[in-house]
């Protein structure tokens, strides 16, 4: 099993979330079988100052995190990301 860290730049909700990915690779094909939230980076306005770091340390806080993630963008593209990343090496 490998272990990356990743981070979300949510700048809708003026916030980064970094996020633990433990993954292998099948074949050429990236399987994720756990994202797991660490810690949130609030800003004030998006690209400015940090506001506060927050570890995350509820399983509902890292359960609402992993979803929200899941559910955007960056969160569609973890995979190929993995790949691209697992194959320069």
């Amino acid at each position: 099993m490998n272990v990356c860290r990743v981070v979300w730049e949510d700048a809708e909700n003026k916030r980064d979330v970094e996020l633990v990915v433990d993954y292998r690779v099948v074949a050429g094909a990236v399987e994720i079988d756990k994202v797991t939230p660490a810690k949130v980076t609030l800003y004030a306005e998006c690209g400015e100052a940090v506001k506060k770091v927050l570890p995350v340390t509820t399983r509902t806080g890292q359960r609402v995190l992993t979803r929200a993630y899941q559910l955007s963008d960056a969160g569609r593209g973890i995979e190929r990301e993995i790949r691209e990343q697992h194959l320069a090496v």
